[in-house]
């Protein structure tokens, strides 16, 4: 009794251990036995199985006790009948903490292992990986707690064991290799520098994300005819969700007839949001054309409040009588536009929210003139508006951690 008293009161990082010394010193029968791994398939949830030690559900408790000394890195074990059916799993944890308990030792150590095996949920061994954590996700399972599952063939044979843990670490790196190639897929879209340079304007525009990906589109892409379309974009919302919209925004931009005009290009792009998101993400954007030869712009603003022209040293918003929604919130939409006649030595300039946002050690913030002013000295002396904005910007958070992305557009009229 005296032992057994002992038993009981050791922790639970030396249960295991005190179990097995007070185990009868023999050598007892290996029982465990190794099955065959099976061949994966594709996406089979056979690619997270781990543990595919096993023992036959008459095996005696103290041979799997002694067995799992010698196989310290094996978590979990299949309980197998005559013909390889999975009937049941024992759990190496709570295996000793039942052994562990008042009288446990004298009880189980002598029955076999159909005794002590735990029920056990089943899948098919070539299910999907996705479709298991789909119905996983489903069940009330504890937090915290480590559960394992077993797979088994059409005719319930043992296939192997997974744990929950098995299929958390699986998942979480399939979806770092999605990031990972969102970003890359964002990074070729959207340039983080971009240069036009004509006879008779410029564009300048560049963008930095705050963490790798995110929200911001900006570009500008000759249309035929003298033409350009031109747009700075800020999607709600972060990482790949965002990406998915940018690359859904690029691919309309270069697919679209431009005869059909700017108005019929956002609403076919509103009306793409909406029924893919269903109004849980939406793009506020400056969407405009310009005609080169002429010297006229025509652009929507949805939403985004971002654009300046300055004419003369005077900063002027560009806003018009009406405020347009942004992108994906209104399935009828009916955007306004606004039209420009430039003039020449005309500057204009577009910004997301990342730069009037940031704060600097102080925690003060700069309005969108207040960055203009500072950028049109350094453009006057000729000086690379993507290069200057991004020097300004850093000077000013000065070691603050970037808040958001920044996203900006500079075009000169010569």
């Amino acid at each position: 009794m005296a032992e057994l008293n002992k038993l009981v009161l050791v922790k639970p990082a030396t249960l295991e251990h005190t179990v097995l010394e007070l185990l009868p010193r023999l050598k007892g029968n290996k029982v465990f036995r190794k099955h065959p791994s099976e061949k994966v398939h594709g996406q089979s949830i056979l690619k997270v199985v781990t543990h595919f030690f096993t023992v036959h559900a008459l095996d005696p408790i103290e041979d799997i006790a002694r067995d799992f000394e010698a196989f310290p890195k094996v978590l979990a074990l299949g309980v197998l009948d005559d013909k390889d059916r999975l009937i049941g799993l024992i759990d190496r944890s709570q295996f000793f903490n039942e052994l562990g308990q008042p009288f446990g030792r004298d009880v189980l150590v002598k029955k076999p292992a159909l005794a002590i095996a735990e029920e056990i949920t089943n899948f098919y061994f070539n299910k999907s990986i996705f479709s298991v954590a789909i119905e996983l996700d489903s069940k009330d399972l504890v937090q915290d707690k480590v559960y394992f599952f077993g797979l088994t063939d059409a005719q319930g044979r043992f296939a192997g064991l997974f744990s929950s843990m098995d299929l958390l670490r699986y998942l979480s790196n399939v979806t770092q290799q999605d990031i990972s190639l969102a970003g890359q897929l964002q990074e070729r879209l959207v340039k983080e520098k971009q240069a036009v340079e004509e006879k008779n304007f410029s564009f300048y525009g560049f963008s930095q994300y705050a963490k790798g990906m995110g929200g911001d589109f900006y570009g500008m892409y000759p249309i035929g005819d003298d033409r350009w379309f031109f747009t700075i974009c800020d999607v709600s919302g972060k990482g790949v969700a965002a990406s998915v919209i940018t690359s859904m925004l690029w691919g309309m931009f270069r697919l679209y007839d431009w005869r059909k005009g700017l108005k019929h290009l956002i609403q076919e792009v509103n009306k793409a949001l909406i029924q893919t998101f269903h109004l849980e993400k939406y793009v506020t954007g400056v969407f405009g054309f310009y005609d080169a030869s002429s010297r006229k712009i025509k652009l929507a603003d949805m939403g985004h409040s971002m654009a300046y022209i300055v004419r003369d040293g005077k900063i002027t918003h560009i806003n018009g009588p009406h405020i347009n929604l942004p992108i994906g919130l209104e399935l009828d939409l009916d955007p306004n536009m606004i039209s420009i006649k430039l003039q020449q030595s005309d500057s204009l300039f577009f910004m997301t929210d990342g730069l009037v946002e940031q704060e600097n050690a102080q925690g003060q913030t700069l309005e969108a003139k207040q960055w203009i002013k500072r950028l049109l000295p350094l453009v006057e002396k000729d000086a690379d508006p993507r290069d200057a904005m991004l020097s300004l910007f850093n000077e000013f958070r000065k070691g603050i951690p970037q808040q958001d992305d920044i996203t900006a557009m500079v075009m000169q009229i010569r």
